[in-house]
């Protein structure tokens, strides 16, 4: 009997084995369960987190842009406007005549001096001649009335006056012909207005001997022809600041290395010391003159190669123009066609509306 009860302990123990097991295998399931939750709940809603950040990330804007007539129009309210830092300004009427780049040289005065020098030497002996002929004419006079008279003065004293008579006159003649001489040799290389200032010994004369002005002499670039010299241009020299300098006369002689048409111009050396023989550069505005209106370089924005501004129609709509650039000034264009004065157009934010016109989705067609 004992042997019996022994195999009943065993299946007893068995069954309380296989028990614990079984509850092993329920409690593992739980946790499979447990994880594979955890895994597929952030999955399920991690689409919708994302596009809640995407928007949150998109700008959010109702700026629309409409194709009117091949125009790009863009409305934005006044809000937007203010957000995007919007600037305008109304264009103004410009008048431009297109400039030649132009070279040339300050001029040395040693050669104006010297004229000067000879014109006074020939002056002093003109007047002298003159002063010495007034006197043998006096003389002559003289003694042709007390030869009248009763013979009291000899004839061969008459004919000696008469001779010295004729040799003042022929001193004077002689003394004429050196002044005229003088003014035409310096009228021709120099011209008549700057040989009048020469002879009359002015005051732009003699700032120019004691270096507060100086001469220029600009020559233009061959082939180009002006019917008349603009009457004032700008010149740099060399690491100086611009200057301004005012027409004097067309020179009769032009610089052999550049064969253009020459000028000379008086410019003050005050604030940048003009040195003789010095090499300048100079802006001459020649030709006839063009009317337009002036777009500025801070309204330009550039689409496929090609310039762009935007003009505020209204106050909620801003149309985009192309700036044609055939006339380019020094900060931006002069515009003979699309756009007019009085208009207003964006010179602060023009890269802004061209990204807004540039979302996707934004345009539309309008008849």
């Amino acid at each position: 009997m004992k042997p019996q009860r022994h195999r009943y302990a065993e299946i007893g123990n068995y069954s309380s084995r296989n028990s614990g097991l079984s509850l092993s295998a329920a409690s593992a399931v739980k946790i499979m369960l447990v994880i594979l939750l955890l895994i597929t709940v952030p999955l399920f809603f991690l689409p919708g987190c994302k596009k809640g950040e995407e928007e949150k990330v998109r700008p959010k804007t109702s700026a629309k842009a409409i194709i009117r007539h091949g125009e790009a129009v863009l409305t934005l309210n006044e809000s937007e406007q203010e957000k995007s830092g919007l600037v305008v300004e109304r264009l103004k009427d410009v008048f431009y005549r297109q400039e030649f780049q132009s070279y040339g040289a300050v001029l040395r005065p040693d050669a104006l001096i010297d004229i000067r020098n000879s014109y006074l030497a020939a002056q002093s002996s003109s007047e002298k001649a003159g002063a010495v002929l007034d006197a043998s004419r006096k003389e002559y006079e003289r003694l042709r009335k007390l030869n009248e008279d009763n013979r009291n003065v000899s004839d061969k004293a008459l004919q000696a006056a008469r001779a010295a008579l004729t040799s003042s006159e022929a001193d004077v003649y002689a003394a004429e012909g050196r002044l005229q001489t003088i003014k035409q040799s310096a009228s021709a290389q120099w011209g008549k207005a700057l040989s009048e200032r020469i002879f009359k010994g002015s005051s732009e004369f003699s700032r120019l001997i004691d270096g507060g002005d100086a001469l220029v002499s600009v020559t233009l670039p061959p082939g180009v022809h002006v019917s008349q010299a603009p009457r004032e241009i700008g010149i740099e020299p060399p690491g100086g600041k611009p200057l301004q300098a005012r027409f004097v006369t067309r020179a009769l002689s032009t610089d052999p290395h550049i064969q253009g048409e020459s000028f000379i111009y008086l410019s003050s050396s005050n604030r940048t010391r003009l040195v003789p023989g010095m090499s300048i550069e100079a802006r001459l505005a020649a030709g006839p003159g063009i009317k337009g209106v002036s777009v500025p370089s801070s309204a330009i924005v550039r689409r496929n190669g090609q310039a762009w501004a935007y003009v505020q129609e209204s106050e909620t709509r801003f149309v985009r123009r192309p700036v044609p650039t055939e006339y380019p000034l020094k900060d931006g264009y002069l515009v003979v066609r699309g756009f007019t004065a009085g208009e207003l157009i964006v010179v602060k934010g023009a890269q802004t509306l061209l990204s807004m016109e540039s979302l996707p989705g934004r345009h539309e067609e309008e008849d």
